[in-house]
């Protein structure tokens, strides 16, 4: 039997089932009432329209600005049972976002972007602490929901009092003339004695078709409910909605696809009038719709008038429990061999590009593009690689926690900017991540100069941190000799740049990637001379150059391997007998494995003083700038062992 009842949305379900029960209700009721002309009367509502919010402790510092920004809004509750759960991005704790707190745990979609694939809720990011735009998209998202519950709550009212007059069902496009062989949104008998929806799978195309079943022309429109609260109109083909409907007569819409991107219940809202319907008041763009970019400047940049139902609609739905098509995550193989590199970091930005540097980066000249939107959010939010030579301490260049964004009075911003991932060789996914708690650079290191290119990093275990192995790798003591052999770690771009060239792009001219996998290659020491007979007066002391194999010579090397931008502060090691040592980090060059133009790194091994001051002398909250000269003591057990 086909259930016309007043509409629900379904995230303000405790479970699946229990809007079902209060469907059931109002459709007896509405079965025991004679159908009449006359447009429904304004009723008591049996649904809240209130937003319950649950602020997770992991906001912690955050939670003031959090219950700042929602004052004012009168329909915001901090409540159980909670709508949504306000909480911090996994790994990105500056990043404020909405969990779906009414997600039933079998409805969550598989995060392929985890590393192991897992299952989450459906969430929204609303903004970065940082950037400080999370206000307007956190108010938007509460109208959304409130506008949603206002309406299903009067639909829920009328449908207890009158009966639908149009009947709403979905057909397979294949079975398209067959609209008494439909999906209606019946209800049929569930577990514990509930009820239960109609089952569509995401793997068949349907079309949504009404039928006037009343005895006069009706207006009508049909609006799509979707898991991620969404309220779409559904076009009728013909122009049907924007034309009385027939007694008798039928329309359809074009094939709808994928209703959504995760399995739940959706909802076919039905309204009809003795008038034409506009819905422009209530139509509510998708979580993940651009529309949302449109809040971000003003908090009443997406403001609109309370809500008003006209006093001539009928409202009725259909209710479906959609399962959604199961997507097949992205996987590869390791160019890193498992276990090569486990002192071997990631460094990566906790503060994203905002929408309207994306916009800007568009209309930028091809010159001054960065190319923002081809990029993955691994590669967008990746900056440098580290080394691990302590349990808690990273050696890195100095120019990738103290050039710009973070050059003179900025430098501190890196402890809440940047963090640390380390225990994986993928790009952006794996292993665990911890905060930068105190860094230190040289006293005399320059933003924007090659020299004394070196940095400490203090981490510091968070509530995103997972247990991890702490295995540390030792420091380079003897000076590099000419003709040592090398590797360079790093996930830096991997085509060849002429120097003076732009390294977004190789010399074919084609877009440089980060890679998924952590890259290495072998490598020989140039003697000092040699160098800077290449790079002149760019070559200073504590640097060491270093070309592929075979180079050395002026021979074509077999294999041209370089470093390039993305591989900045990453590791380059020498085999000391069976044991690994850090004598390099990465630094800078002069395009990317062009010609015989040597990669340079900062030499570890004539900065072990400055290693051990830097130690001794960082701690919790703290941007040094550290003296080289500064003499190493057994102060108050600040050093930590880097073996």
């Amino acid at each position: 039997m086909m259930r016309r009842v007043g509409v629900g949305e379904m995230p303000m379900r405790t479970t699946g089932h229990q809007i079902c029960s209060w469907l059931a209700l109002a459709t007896l009721a509405s079965a025991a009432a004679a159908e009449t002309q006359t447009p429904p009367q304004a009723v008591a509502s049996p649904m809240s329209a209130h937003v319950n919010l649950r602020l997770n402790a992991d906001l912690g510092e955050a939670t003031p600005e959090v219950r700042a920004a929602l004052l004012g809004l009168r329909s915001v509750r901090i409540a159980e049972p909670a709508d949504y759960e306000i909480t911090t991005k996994r790994d990105f704790p500056q990043t404020l976002i909405a969990f779906d707190a009414r997600q039933p745990k079998d409805d969550w979609r598989n995060d392929f972007s985890a590393d192991p694939v897992r299952p989450a809720p459906r969430k929204v990011e609303l903004g970065n602490l940082r950037l400080d735009d999370f206000s307007s998209r956190l108010r938007e998202l509460i109208d959304r929901r409130d506008r949603a519950n206002q309406l299903l709550a009067a639909g829920l009212a009328q449908g207890a009092f009158s009966p639908a007059k149009v009947v709403t069902c979905l057909v397979t496009s294949t079975d398209a003339a067959m609209q008494d062989n439909c999906h209606r949104g019946s209800i049929r008998p569930g577990r514990e004695g509930q009820l239960s929806p109609d089952v569509v799978d995401g793997e068949t195309l349907y079309i949504a078709s009404l039928r006037n079943r009343s005895e006069r022309a009706r207006y009508a429109a049909l609006l799509l409910l979707d898991p991620a609260s969404g309220i779409t109109r559904l076009p009728l083909k013909g122009g049907a909605d924007k034309m009385p409907l027939a007694p008798g007569a039928r329309a359809d819409t074009d094939t709808l696809g994928s209703f959504s991107y995760s399995s739940g219940i959706v909802v076919l809202l039905t309204i009809t009038s003795d008038r034409p319907i506009d819905t422009s008041a209530i139509e509510q763009a998708p979580f993940d719709d651009a529309a949302w970019d449109n809040c971000l400047e003003d908090a009443k940049g997406c403001a609109r008038p309370p809500l008003a139902i006209p006093t001539d609609w009928s409202i009725s739905l259909a209710e479906y429990r959609y399962e959604a098509p199961i997507l097949v995550g992205i996987g590869g193989g390791f160019d890193v061999t498992e276990g090569m590199a486990p002192w071997m970091v990631e460094i990566y930005s906790t503060k994203p590009f905002t929408p309207q540097e994306f916009a800007d980066d568009l209309k930028a000249p091809e010159k001054d593009r960065k190319h923002l939107a081809e990029r993955s959010q691994q590669e967008l939010d990746h900056r440098c690689g580290g080394t691990l030579i302590g349990p808690r301490l990273v050696l890195t260049a100095a120019h990738c926690v103290a050039n710009a964004p973070f050059a003179g009075t900025a430098y501190p911003n890196v402890l809440t900017d940047r963090r640390v991932r380390v225990g994986t060789k993928r790009l952006g996914r794996g292993g665990t991540t911890l905060a930068i708690d105190g860094v230190a650079i040289p006293a005399n290191y320059s933003p924007g100069r090659q020299e004394n290119d070196i940095a400490l990093l203090l981490l510091r275990p968070d509530r995103d941190t997972k247990r991890y192995g702490d295995e540390t790798i030792r420091l380079g003591e003897k000076p590099i000799a000419a003709g040592t052999n090398v590797t360079a770690f790093g996930w830096g771009y991997t085509g060849t740049v002429a120097a003076g060239a732009n390294p977004l792009f190789n010399v074919q001219q084609e877009l440089q990637r980060n890679p998924d996998q952590l890259q290495f290659g072998q490598m020989t020491a140039l003697d000092w001379g040699t160098c800077r007979g290449k790079l002149k007066s760019k070559l200073g002391s504590g640097m060491v150059c270093v070309v592929a194999l075979g180079a050395e010579t002026g021979a074509t090397p077999e294999k041209n391997v370089f470093s390039c931008r993305g591989d900045s502060g990453g590791p380059l090691v020498r085999k000391a007998g069976d044991v690994d040592e850090l004598v390099g980090v990465t630094s800078w060059s002069l395009g990317c494995g062009y010609k015989d133009i040597p990669s340079v790194y900062t030499d570890v091994t004539k900065y072990r003083r400055w290693i051990a001051a830097a130690m001794q002398l960082i701690g919790p909250g703290e941007a040094l700038r550290v003296d080289e000269k500064a003499a190493p003591t057994d102060k108050g057990g600040r050093r930590q062992s880097t073996q």
